[in-house]
């Protein structure tokens, strides 16, 4: 555990996570909920048949818990990751915005959306110390194992909302570039946050498991049994192709979903990070990053609810 995180084993190991449901797009919905007007919201809920499913316990099949400690651990490992994957689809949508606003010379629009970029990935670099608020000693023998039995290369680079993340901001940052040197101050903002996520998110990591991660086993596996094995092939054909993606999303209890009202995702959304911050303390600095992150998260959530027509009667 990082020094700045402290768990409550004895709060949180009689929980399970949920499992969650997530747009099959990959980012925040934008089709409001069907209810007419004189559905109460409450009721609607209800009649959405996904409703039930992000309530119900999730533990994936591979994993073995023998206690609460290891309870807590899945705990804290998988409903982590479940906000991972808002903050991922939030980002994203947030980075389409901004670089469409590049692309049309708006920078007051790309100003504004610079800070909540940050945010969220600040954010999402400070829900990591959620994901691995346990004992170390419980990573490789009960999460690792259960992550190798899953997929022998199994990686967090198989997360189809990572990937729809990663390309947003590849796009923004191109666009960025070109448009050079006008917007320096904004791209040296996003990429300050990107430096914090990856030193936040190896420190998290190394902590864990200071050894290779599963992906990087295989792969220098493959590479010693072929001498014409394609790293860049394996991973546009393996680690980010259907299977994986399916493979990781059913590891995590993840449901995908075409009809996924933003009521629902708001719900979702709020509850689970909610959760957190019943469950979680935090060192002063990482959890002023994750309540902005967190602020940043919801307000995108609720302005997209907020500007969404309203549903047909």
């Amino acid at each position: 555990m990082t020094p700045s995180a402290a768990a409550t084993p004895d709060t949180v190991g009689a929980l399970l996570p949920t499992r969650v449901v997530l747009p099959a797009s990959c980012t925040v919905p934008t089709a409001p909920g069907a209810a007419s007007a004189d559905d109460t919201a409450a009721g609607a809920l209800r009649d959405d048949p996904a409703a039930g499913l992000w309530r119900e316990p999730w533990v994936s099949p591979t994993l073995e818990l023998r206690d609460d400690r290891d309870r807590a651990a899945w705990f804290h490992f998988c409903h982590g990751h479940h906000i991972e994957f808002l903050y991922w689809e939030a980002t994203a949508m947030v980075c389409r915005r901004a670089e469409q606003a590049v692309r049309a010379a708006d920078r007051p629009l790309l100003e504004r959306l610079a800070p909540t970029i940050v945010a969220l990935v600040e954010g999402s670099a400070a829900m990591l110390s959620f994901c691995g608020a346990f004992d170390p000693e419980i990573y490789d023998p009960v999460l690792r194992e259960s992550m190798a039995r899953q997929r022998d290369d199994f990686s967090g680079d198989m997360s189809s909302d990572f990937l729809a993340m990663a390309t947003a901001k590849r796009d923004l940052y191109a666009a960025l570039t070109r448009a050079a040197p006008g917007h320096a101050e904004v791209l040296q903002q996003l990429q300050a946050a990107e430096q914090y996520w990856y030193h936040h998110h190896n420190e998290v990591v190394m902590t864990l498991h200071p050894g290779d991660s599963l992906l990087k086993v295989k792969v220098d596996d493959l590479a010693q049994r072929s001498a014409s094995f394609d790293f860049d092939r394996y991973v546009a054909d393996v680690v980010h192709g259907d299977r994986a993606r399916h493979d990781y999303d059913d590891y995590f209890g993840v449901v995908r979903s075409d009809d996924l009202t933003l009521e629902l995702y708001w719900t979702q959304a709020l509850e689970k990070v909610a959760t957190v911050h019943r469950h979680f303390q935090l060192a002063p600095d990482v959890r002023r990053r994750l309540l902005r992150g967190d602020a940043a998260l919801l307000s995108v959530i609720s302005d997209q609810l907020a500007s969404a027509p309203p549903p047909a009667a």
